[in-house]
């Protein structure tokens, strides 16, 4: 992923540890033109560590979660589940690391647990 007003695909050389030449950064229009080639209206990913359990691209068709708090034990990164409602409502959860509150994670469905959510890191773009 890339920025909102990227286009199009790019050799990705920040993550390419191996040179194998093969990882790409992509742009909202390979999204929308996948989603549209497959019938979908929008696609969820759960591959890398969002820093607050989630992150959105590409007007929010495409929804990157991530599955566990803490990551690596080092991140104290939240965790995000969505609940899809039976009117297909998309709702994400927040799930805070038990280190930050002492006790099993809780979810972040009020205004106090609100204000202890991370926040959201500005999106680094890279050029090529």
């Amino acid at each position: 992923m890339e920025g909102e007003m990227d286009r199009g695909y790019k050799r990705n050389h920040l993550r390419n540890f191996v040179s194998t030449d093969n990882i790409f950064r992509f742009g909202a229009d390979v999204v929308k033109q996948f989603l549209d080639a497959n019938g979908m209206e929008m696609m969820v990913r759960s591959h890398e560590t969002a820093a607050n359990g989630i992150d959105t691209f590409a007007n929010s068709q495409l929804v990157s979660i991530t599955s566990c708090t803490n990551y690596c034990g080092v991140l104290k990164n939240p965790a995000c589940i969505l609940m899809i409602k039976k009117t297909f409502e998309i709702v994400p959860k927040i799930l805070l690391p038990a280190a930050e509150t002492g006790k099993f994670p809780v979810w972040i469905d009020t205004e106090e647990t609100l204000k202890r959510r991370p926040l959201t890191p500005p999106r680094q773009t890279h050029s090529s």
